[in-house]
């Protein structure tokens, strides 16, 4: 069965159905016109609002250097309004001074050392039959460091001592050569 078609109906509100555009013929082909052509426009705007979010992320680069960049005692930025910061870091200067012994601190040690060694290799010396010479690293009658050299009366034992001074002012030996004969 065919079904008739309804005659109150406009031809133009048929979807199905291609019209020319008003005052024109219908296009070759049947096909619907073409959208108009871009004329750049839209493109123009799409590239303004790129280049200034460039510029913008730009600007916030240099910014973020500027507030990293200088030195560590004063920084400051001026933004290109009327606002300035400045901030100031207070630096302290420490100087720490390495602990000191006199030459006879030094020599006490470096006598007691001794005969512990001797004492060690089965000779018993006491420290004070020990001549003990020593010299100051840098020279002065104090020193952190004092270079030296224990002879004990019998001859029977010497050597080289370093002896340093510790944090709490007291005397160390750090190296002791001192060798003992029969």
């Amino acid at each position: 069965m065919q079904q008739s078609e309804d005659p109150t109906r406009r031809i133009d509100s048929d979807p199905t159905r291609v019209m020319p555009p008003p005052g024109g013929s219908p296009p070759p082909g049947g096909q619907p016109p073409a959208p108009p052509s871009d004329d750049g426009g839209s493109s123009k705007t799409v590239l303004i609002v790129i280049g200034a979010l460039v510029a913008a992320l730009a600007g916030l680069a240099i910014g973020a250097l500027v507030v990293a960049g200088g030195d560590d005692k004063t920084k400051t930025v001026t933004s290109t309004g009327t606002t300035t910061l400045t901030t100031t870091t207070a630096t302290t200067d420490t100087t720490t001074t390495e602990p000191t012994i006199s030459q006879q601190s030094a020599k006490s040690s470096a006598a007691s050392a001794a005969s512990d060694t001797a004492n060690e290799a089965g000779i018993s010396i006491p420290p004070s039959d020990f001549d003990v010479r020593c010299t100051a690293e840098g020279g002065g009658g104090q020193a952190s460091t004092w270079n030296c050299q224990a002879t004990s009366s019998s001859g029977q034992c010497s050597g080289p001592l370093t002896v340093v001074a510790t944090a709490d002012g007291s005397a160390a030996v750090q190296e002791n050569q001192v060798a003992c004969g029969e």
